[in-house]
């Protein structure tokens, strides 16, 4: 029996499932609105959207609302000239008929706080549209009078089926294939298709694979017996490439960490954690490679590196 190789990622009750779903939509954005609306996506240039700050909410944390997870701004790709355009994303773990009311109170927060057309999205890993997806109608009356209607789509992950998303060009799909459903494949099947998946994707820098491996890591849980088997899999050579990518920065780090403690590899402890940061997070502190010059300590450096994609800001990393 082949040994157990170690699990690179938290378990699921470790990680935050808005904090991961944020992370990867704000990189994949693209990707998120051409698997719900593709004919949308082709008149938008999400490859250069602009995050928006959440200070827009202040109103509404103040009634005691949630923030919205990701809004940002847009440019259209028209013919008659260029339209900023704001496009929000919302990630709930379970579908409720009441969301339709707080995504339209988002909408509309929107649409009075920026002045532009907004495009709002919900993602529901558990429940959602019987097809997967559907674009869902707000109506509020006044009497028989139709005051406000609001549209927005809805794509229910756990109402999708796997086979169907895991092959196709947008490299999120692989990631989200992992909470979808499955006409024939288990566990460790469609654990296996998806890290492949992602392996495989071209363009793509290694920390953006491990966000979205992360997502497949935290979803797929396996049980004893299927992780041998998930761990014979890889020992394939068919499963080459997913093997190659599941040899994290955690785990690099943890090897060098066995031959020595240099501070060159403090060094590079500390330009993985800032490659990281940059691209997950929304806001890097001006003196944040600063605060990780002066850590010395490996395991310190080692601990930072592993709970930069659960976090939203630097500041969450407890650096003072």
């Amino acid at each position: 029996m082949p040994p157990k190789k170690p699990d690179p990622w938290p378990p699921p009750e470790e990680t935050s499932a808005d904090k991961l779903f944020k992370t990867a939509f704000e990189l994949f954005l693209r990707n998120l609105v051409e698997l719900i609306r593709p004919e949308l996506a082709a008149q938008l240039d999400l490859d250069h959207a602009r995050i928006l700050p959440p200070r827009l909410f202040s109103d509404f944390r103040k009634k005691g609302h949630l923030e919205p997870d990701l809004v940002a701004e847009v440019r259209t790709l028209e013919d008659d000239g260029e339209q900023l355009v704001v496009v929000h994303v919302d990630v709930e773990n379970q579908f409720r008929e009441s969301m339709d009311g707080r995504m339209m109170d988002y909408g509309l927060h929107l649409v009075l706080k920026t002045e532009k057309p907004v495009v709002s999205i919900a993602v529901f890993l558990k429940g959602g549209p019987r097809g997967g997806i559907e674009v869902r109608e707000v109506v509020k009356k006044a009497g028989g009078w139709v005051s406000v209607r609001f549209y927005y789509p809805a794509f229910g992950l756990s109402r999708c089926q796997a086979e169907d998303y895991v092959d196709r060009p947008q490299p999120l799909a692989a990631a989200l294939a992992a909470l979808m459903r499955s006409r024939s494949w288990d566990r460790v099947e469609r654990k296996l298709r998806c890290l492949r998946a992602i392996s495989r994707a071209e363009g793509l820098d290694v920390s953006r694979r491990y966000v979205l491996a992360r997502i497949v890591y935290t979803y797929v849980g396996l049980t004893e017996g299927e992780e041998e088997r998930f761990a014979a899999e890889l020992d394939r050579e068919s499963n080459k490439e997913v093997h190659e990518m599941v040899i994290t920065w955690e785990q690099a780090l943890a090897a060098s960490r066995a031959e020595g403690r240099s501070e060159g590899k403090a060094e590079a402890a500390r330009t993985a954690i800032m490659r990281l940061a940059k691209r997950c997070l929304r806001d890097v502190a001006s003196d944040f490679e600063e605060k990780l010059r002066a850590i010395e300590d490996l395991d310190r450096l080692y601990e930072i590196l592993e709970r930069v994609p659960e976090v939203s800001s630097t500041e969450e990393l407890g650096l003072d």
